[in-house]
């Protein structure tokens, strides 16, 4: 086992350099060694789902390989793992930014592995210079913690440590989406002794009033001399104050100083005290005036905020409803199935309409772990419920989850249970700037400030989609706003369309009845529909061939690993997210009034424009492993890369066994699929590093005789096309069985398997038995043109091409198949049954012998014209005068 930890009393470099050391170290688990300090604690009570750290307590230290130790080097400052820098079976790996306190003349007293200690301004330093020297792909998230943990470290790059490496690592964090915003909060820097006199008295003179829900607090004071740092001050104040706005008024002098901060984009700062000769950022501003009554300033400066001032989000903007809700009889099985069911962290209890507790995804585990799946719920619960209204504000739902250390909280109305926030719903608001919501729906649609604030894609739509497409998306956009619903461009269309790669299957998602829809659209259109109602879809097909799939927006689960989903409708959001792959779960609104915008739920742009395929959650394989083959062939498809928590929890989901459970048809769809991409070899190379070719061609040996067949297959139909008139024809998928089925221990396995007609397991059997008997008769040099027709006239065309590719005299074999395809194949005799009845010759054998012999003379090229073949035929007749089979 391998352990990431850092120091007792955790501070945000060692929390930072732990999360970054997981990036580097993915197979390391990150363990706290002892207490966090309170800022870490209360971050860590906010993201604690979003990065796994778990506490020692319970851990068997003699299981550990590797210690990674970072942002000390001190044991006595590691808790429970002191003793583990002792064991010389435990490799040390030391990164440090604390280089005075161990140098060359005081070396460390237990011996290591690995120690790397820079003298930096912060640990998290070495880190982020390594990730980007890896190209290891961030978060906008983990670039936030990255960059708190150098901000607190070097006082915000104040301090004399701070080194010109911290300062291109924080901006190399700032363009990967740190937030600066989120990071002051958890900053503080402390005050002179005049600034800590002025900063009690503006905590004395502070009064508050609450404005379109928004608290704001304002101080004003008068000073003789001036003090400087107000600015600081007002930072001090905005971390102890839980107002949304602060406004500091302080008359120094003849001058009246104004100070102002907020959270979000509640007001723009910058634009309100311009008109006080000032100015700054949205959420930082400050203003001077001369000669002003201060009184009059803060009175004027209240109507200004009044006249200026949005209203905060509510638990009403960002919950999820209807909520999925039990009774406290359900079982801990029943509720775990549920959980998984719709990808919940925890659910509420009610009884008789009212809330009675709520039960959390760790809880249900545990009871799973005691055996305790027959158990009802109620044994589980938490009673005491935190619950809010649909008018709570943000602010103090996240102080409510904070200081009670839950995840999510049941939004009550009137006394029943309308909705629910989770600390998910709360993390999107604190770290995505532009949020869209869906009038039919209730949705929230956040964009991740990197993919741009309202991202639109109009232009690029209007640009690179050719006319008959752009007219379907308009008809379904106008009929969409007729009839009331929210209309998404969804999927691989979106990938290609940012891809630059040409894709005009278009497939749209409808938040409303999607087969109502489909079929008004269809009137429009006048093409051919086919609706399935099991699974709210429909497809349609113009009259130019074009291909339009439509679907309700809809949510899937699965019963049991490899099962078919079962569906139910949703919103957009959980539509995309039952995709496979970040990169399909892209949709463009096309709503009159939305018309363009980009949602971006997962990161999928990011991981196109990283060229990345990442799985959107862990058991994602397990639901459907053909997801795998999916994720590899995109892979070779696009040119992209299998991010390496994707590659491996395929890895893990085939060592489970779960490739048992799917039907082969839909493993032989996928391959067939494969076949036809340009890269087959590749993937399937792909599929057998991961063991799942093992796994569904037991009767296989030797895979790289079939990687070697499949190559020359693709050239040998290239080649057939060449020579063949009717190459549309050709049955690829039969000719790639032949390979299979030809190299496999077992044959009959594998007829059954690809479902192969008798007709073509009979060919297959040929080949098997005399396909190197007539690749030896038809390469050698004196054979007839009839003898060749007669080898390979019964042989189909795709057996043709595989009889090339085993033969090891491949262009003399070429030859004579080419001769066969385009000379003697064709070639037809004028005379009929009807001549030879006119000449006296009976029914019977007879006829066929004497029909084989002229066609014979006639492919070997002794007679050409009709006139020949029946001066043949009259001197066969004539030697044959005296048999009593002519009359």
């Amino acid at each position: 086992m391998d352990i990431i930890t850092s120091h007792t009393n955790l501070d945000f470099d060692g929390l930072a350099s732990m999360i970054a050391a997981h990036k580097i170290y993915p197979n390391g688990n990150m363990y706290f060694s002892g207490s966090l300090n309170k800022n870490v604690k209360e971050f860590m009570a906010l993201h604690r789902d979003s990065f796994i750290i778990k506490n020692p307590s319970g851990l068997n230290l003699s299981k550990i390989n590797k210690l990674i130790i970072v942002d000390t080097q001190s044991p006595e400052r590691l808790g429970k793992f002191e003793k583990c820098v002792l064991n010389n079976d435990i490799k040390l790996i030391i990164f440090d930014h604390h280089t005075a306190l161990y140098n060359n003349s005081n070396k460390l007293p237990f011996k290591t592995y690995l120690k790397i200690t820079e003298p930096l301004g912060a640990t998290t330093t070495i880190f982020v210079e390594k990730i980007r020297k890896k190209g290891i792909s961030i978060t906008p998230l983990e670039a936030t913690v990255f960059a708190l943990g150098i901000y607190e470290d070097t006082g915000s790059l104040t301090f004399e440590s701070t080194t010109s490496r911290d300062v291109k690592a924080v901006a190399y964090l700032l363009e990967k989406g740190a937030n600066l915003n989120f990071i002051s909060n958890f900053l503080s820097k402390p005050l002179k002794e005049n600034q800590r006199r002025l900063f009690e008295k503006l905590i004395m003179e502070r009064e508050y009033l609450n404005l379109n829900g928004v608290k704001i607090m304002i101080s004003r004071t008068e000073l003789k001399e001036y003090i400087g740092g107000l600015s600081l001050i007002a930072n001090r104040l905005k971390e102890i104050d839980d107002a949304q706005i602060i406004i500091l008024i302080v008359r120094m002098g003849d001058k009246i100083y104004i100070t102002a901060r907020s959270e979000g984009d509640l007001i723009d700062l910058n634009n309100l005290l311009k008109n006080y000769n000032g100015g700054g950022h949205i959420r930082a501003a400050s203003g001077i005036l001369r000669n002003k009554n201060i009184q009059q300033v803060k009175q004027q400066l209240l109507r200004d905020i009044k006249i200026n001032l949005k209203s905060l989000k509510t638990a009403a903007d960002i919950m999820s409803s209807p909520v999925k809700a039990i009774s406290p009889e359900t079982t801990i099985t029943e509720a775990n199935k549920i959980l998984l069911r719709y990808g919940h962290t925890g659910l509420p209890i009610t009884e008789n309409g009212k809330i009675v507790g709520i039960i959390s995804r760790r809880d249900i585990e545990k009871a799973k772990h005691y055996g305790l799946g027959h158990a009802p719920v109620k044994g589980f619960m938490s009673r005491n419920v935190v619950t809010i209204t649909p008018d709570t504000v943000l602010p103090e739902i996240q102080h409510l989850m904070i200081a009670n250390n839950i995840g999510r909280l049941p939004v009550i109305e009137k006394g029943k249970l309308v909705g629910i926030v989770t600390r998910t719903d709360i993390l999107k608001q604190l770290h995505r700037t532009y949020s869209y919501e869906s009038e039919n729906s209730k949705t929230n649609f956040s964009l991740d400030s990197r993919n741009q604030t309202g991202k639109n894609l109009k232009k690029l739509i209007e640009s690179n989609f050719p006319k008959e497409i752009k007219e379907i998306i308009m008809h379904g956009s106008n009929l969409a706003d007729k009839l009331g619903y929210r209309i998404f461009l969804v999927g691989g269309i979106v990938r290609d369309l940012i891809l630059n790669i040409n894709n005009y299957d278009i497939d749209l998602v409808i938040e409303g009845d999607g087969l109502e829809f489909a079929r008004e659209l269809n009137e429009i259109l006048n093409g051919e529909i086919n609706t399935y109602d099991q699974f709210k879809t429909a497809s349609i097909v113009t009259k130019d061939g074009i291909k339009i799939d439509i679907a309700t927006a809809r949510r899937e689960f699965y019963e049991f690993p490899a099962a078919l989903p079962q569906v139910e409708q949703s919103s957009i959001k959980f539509d995309l997210y039952r995709r496979d792959f970040t990169i399909n779960t892209l949709a463009i609104s096309l709503n009159r009034d939305t018309f363009g915008i980009l949602l971006d739920f997962f990161g999928g742009e990011k991981d196109i424009i990283d060229r990345k395929i990442k799985i959107l959650y862990n058991l994602s394989f397990i639901e459907d492993p053909i997801r795998i083959f999916r994720a590899v062939r995109f892979k070779h498809r696009l040119g992209f890369k299998i991010d390496d928590n994707t590659w491996e929890l395929a890895r893990n989901a085939v060592k489970s066994d779960v490739m048992h459970e799917i039907s082969f048809q839909r493993i032989k769809e996928e391959l067939y699929i494969i076949f036809d991409e340009v890269n087959t070899v590749d993937i399937l190379n792909d599929l057998k590093k991961l063991g799942i070719l093992k796994e569904i061609f037991p009767e296989i040996s030797s895979w790289d005789k079939v990687f070697s067949m499949i190559a020359q297959c693709k050239k040998g139909i290239e080649w057939y096309k060449s020579i063949s008139k009717t190459s549309e024809k050709l049955n690829n998928r039969f000719l790639y069985s032949i390979i299979f089925c030809y190299l496999s221990e077992s044959d009959e396995d594998l007829y059954k398997k690809f479902g192969l007609s008798k007709n073509q397991r009979e060919i297959i059997r040929f080949i098997r038995i005399k396909g190197r008997e007539i690749i030896g008769k038809v390469t050698q040099d004196d054979i007839k043109p009839f003898e060749l027709f007669s080898l390979l006239k019964d042989i189909p065309d795709e057996g043709l091409i595989f009889l090339t590719i085993l033969s090891k005299k491949k262009r003399q074999m070429k030859n004579r198949v080419k001769q066969f395809i385009t000379e003697l194949r064709s070639i037809r005799i004028y005379i009929t049954g009807k001549d030879l009845e006119e000449l006296g010759v009976k029914p019977g054998p007879l006829y066929k012998e004497i029909i084989n012999k002229i066609y014979r003379e006639k492919i070997n090229g002794k007679i050409k014209t009709r006139e020949e073949e029946l001066e043949l035929l009259r001197v066969m007749i004539k030697e044959k005068r005296e048999d009593e089979e002519i009359v």
